[in-house]
């Protein structure tokens, strides 16, 4: 662990976070025009894409075993029927 701020990466990681709120800003008007959405499902398919989401794009993903990379897509179309199936 460093023991000094390293500014390349606090500006990466500054405009990797407002790309992301940006995205978040954008997915609730499309959200808003399907109606009425529960918060814990928004949550919920936010957190689960940005655990994916970061992983595919750090590389990691790819070294995740394959078990791993079942469960998260698996836990993705779970998501995806809830909403679908609740009404969210």
């Amino acid at each position: 662990m460093p023991d000094r701020i390293v500014i390349s990466e606090l500006v990466k990681s500054a405009l990797c976070y407002a790309v992301g709120i940006g995205c978040f800003w954008l997915s609730i008007g499309s959200v808003k025009r399907w109606g009425d959405v529960a918060p814990e499902l928004l949550l919920a398919t936010w957190f689960a894409a940005t655990v994916v989401g970061v992983s595919a794009f750090s590389g990691k993903f790819i070294e995740w075993p394959r078990t791993e990379q079942v469960v998260a897509v698996l836990v993705m179309c779970g998501i995806g029927w809830l909403m679908f199936r609740t009404g969210g």
